[in-house]
């Protein structure tokens, strides 16, 4: 079973193509995962939800807030 991310306060969409989306975030995603990336909504019902594969994904801020992660994922 795939993960499934929630776009919203912990993760943001910072880019998005045909092909695949930029994410960045306070979540640590694994390049290679699959997720079940959740956009928009206010309940599952609602929401749409579209496969993913992590591409890459690394640490673009560190600081006494926590740290902030930034990567690429492809649509599946």
């Amino acid at each position: 079973m795939n993960r499934r991310v929630h776009v919203g306060p912990q993760l943001k969409v910072v880019g998005e193509t045909g092909d695949g989306v930029a994410l960045e975030g306070e979540l640590r995603l694994r390049p290679g995962q699959t997720i079940d990336l959740v956009l928009g909504g206010r309940s599952d019902v609602e929401a749409v939800v579209r496969s993913a594969t992590v591409l890459s994904w690394a640490v673009v801020q560190l600081g006494t807030d926590g740290t902030i992660y930034r990567g690429l994922c492809r649509w599946q």
